[in-house]
């Protein structure tokens, strides 16, 4: 047997693509959030243990669309500022958003589960009433031959 060579593996700096999201504090993100209209007292308990206890991305990312004030993003003294939340916008809004979509999907797994278990079990009858009828015909194919005229 012959040795195998591998190349080495490197990662270069430059390779890698830097234009991902860079991690930012949670205050930050606050300042972010209220920086494109978001409504978060410093005081809002609530909206702050939302923003802490949710995936940030998850939560703002997934659900902003519903929240953008397009009006005020497309004005062009707006363009490079990027999203804008309508005024009043609050995480507690979005976080009910989420709460309804993952509510909503568990029902339809739930059910999806269910037909997918009808199909598999129409899909064994279909199989075995098929499978039957051939070896039917293949004991009656082999009895004809047995029978001497």
């Amino acid at each position: 047997m012959g040795s195998t060579h591998m190349a080495p593996f490197f990662i270069y700096w430059s390779d890698l693509n830097l234009d991902e999201k860079i991690y930012t504090r949670f205050e930050e993100r606050i300042e972010l959030l209220k920086s494109r209209n978001m409504s978060i007292r410093k005081n809002a308990s609530r909206e702050i243990r939302i923003l802490k206890e949710n995936n940030y991305y998850n939560l703002i990312n997934g659900y902003k669309h519903l929240f953008l004030d397009r009006f005020e993003m497309g004005k062009e003294a707006n363009k490079d500022k990027g999203d804008i939340f309508l005024t009043g916008t609050k995480p507690s809004e979005l976080h009910a958003v989420l709460k309804f979509d993952n509510t909503l999907r568990s029902l339809f797994l739930k059910e999806l589960l269910t037909i997918e278990d009808k199909v598999k079990h129409a899909i064994v009858q279909s199989f075995m009433s098929i499978l039957r009828m051939k070896i039917y015909i293949s004991n009656l194919n082999t009895q004809s031959k047995n029978i001497i005229i």
